[in-house]
């Protein structure tokens, strides 16, 4: 077995491309965003044909140097411009600010087409009440992105739409994926007495209830793995249907229980709340006593005692121990210890 030895801690490294320069980004897009294009080149709106990302600051909750792919770049000018449809941006509001302060703060300004009555995060944005293109949205988007383009302050333009038959609102919300956790999808499910649970698909295998503060923690495994996404609020929208209130009441942290380790002092090996089983690593601190070497699977004392080891389906998930280095402290003796996950694709 390894020792346990010294590491250097790891830092992010800065881009090579510099803050607010454009890059090559994703080349998807969808018919929304090509009728909009259409509409704004129209509008005589010039824009860059091929979908560019431009180059950020450093991301703090993220760790990373990001580069943003908006829906269009407008061609001599630092505006760039997304479409935002409700049933991918519902409650998206935090991450979508941040993308706008992260872009502002690379130099560029953004305007927004908010669909479906999502409210407006920015000076230049237009908000549609109706969730597909129109082309009252498409006029004033054109608008905003002059405003932009010449400097001049902001103004939220509101488009509303003729009044609807009131049709039943299906109790399962919006399924979107969730920017900060590895794999894991958000949903909200109206119980019948009026109450609305948080839920989260984790990775298509299992149905969680997210907390406040937590990864989501464990409901009911689910089968959603080869099903295509579009598909999945076919197949829950009657499995929930099912359920009893008392079924949405979740049972551990993960499928298996509350951590990755068992053993006599796998207590002592905490995670942060918001850890989850599909994170590329984890690293943090821990006091175990007498630990003298480990493989990637368990961690003993000089005895060949086991002090801690990976749960089975902490290992069948592809998780091993990297490294633990010994530290000392004001308070004593203690160690840093580094998880990864075996062939992890983000």
């Amino acid at each position: 077995m390894p020792k346990i030895v010294a590491k250097k801690p790891w830092t992010p490294p800065e881009p090579s491309t510099p803050i607010g320069d454009l890059a090559p980004g994703n080349s998807e897009s969808s018919k929304l965003e090509e009728k909009f294009r259409a509409a704004l080149i129209t509008a005589g709106i010039s824009l860059h044909e091929e979908r560019l990302g431009i180059q950020c600051g450093y991301d703090k909750a993220r760790t990373r140097y990001p580069v943003l792919t908006p829906d269009f770049v407008v061609t001599d000018a630092r505006v760039c411009i997304e479409v935002d449809p409700e049933r991918t941006h519902e409650g998206r509001e935090d991450q979508d600010r941040t993308r706008n302060a992260l872009l502002a703060d690379a130099g560029w300004k953004v305007v927004r087409a908010r669909l479906g009555g999502l409210e407006a995060i920015g000076e230049w944005d237009v908000v549609s009440e109706s969730g597909s293109y129109t082309v009252a949205a498409g006029t004033a988007l054109a608008d905003a992105v002059r405003d932009a383009v010449a400097g001049r302050p902001g103004k939220v333009r509101t488009i509303t739409r003729k009044p609807q038959a009131p049709r039943k609102k299906s109790r399962l919300g919006a399924i979107r994926e969730d920017e900060y956790q590895y794999r894991v999808h958000r949903t909200k499910w109206t119980l019948e007495d009026g109450e609305v649970a948080d839920l989260a698909i984790v990775d298509g295998r299992y149905l969680a209830r997210s907390m406040k503060w937590e990864f989501p923690r464990f409901i009911r495994h689910l089968d959603l793995q080869g099903a295509p996404k579009e598909d999945w609020r076919t197949i829950l929208e009657p499995l929930l249907e099912t359920m009893q209130p008392s079924e949405f009441v979740p049972f551990s942290t993960f499928p298996w229980g509350d951590s990755l380790f068992i053993g006599p002092q796998a207590g002592k090996i905490r995670f942060r709340e918001k850890f989850g089983p599909y994170e590329p690593g984890w690293s943090g601190t821990t006091n175990l006593e007498g630990a003298a070497e480990y493989d990637e699977a368990i961690i003993q004392d000089e005895s060949g005692a086991v002090l801690a080891e990976l749960h089975a389906e902490a290992i069948a998930l592809g998780w091993e121990i990297s490294s633990i280095i010994p530290r000392t402290g004001r308070h004593g003796d203690y160690q840093e210890m580094e998880l990864v996950r075996k062939d992890f694709k983000g």
